[in-house]
């Protein structure tokens, strides 16, 4: 994901938070529907680059064996 997609996630997300908060003090439905749709596209972009990474971070550490075999002399 290229750092002008996270930044537009980004500026989604915020917009849409600022705009669910527009929506409670004035007592108006439509920022807080636009504030909701806004956030959701914001934030479901940011939740897979987030997802993605930390599986490629725990993809590289080696698995180490369950069993582990006793050399006998």
């Amino acid at each position: 994901m290229s750092i002008q997609t996270i930044l537009a996630a980004g500026f989604c997300l915020l917009g849409g938070v600022l705009l669910l908060i527009a929506g409670q003090l004035f007592h108006s439905d439509l920022p807080a529907i636009f504030g909701l749709l806004l956030t959701l596209m914001g934030a479901i972009p940011l939740v897979i680059q987030l997802a993605k990474s930390w599986f490629a971070w725990y993809c590289k550490f080696p698995i180490s064996p369950t069993d582990n075999p006793k050399k006998e002399d």
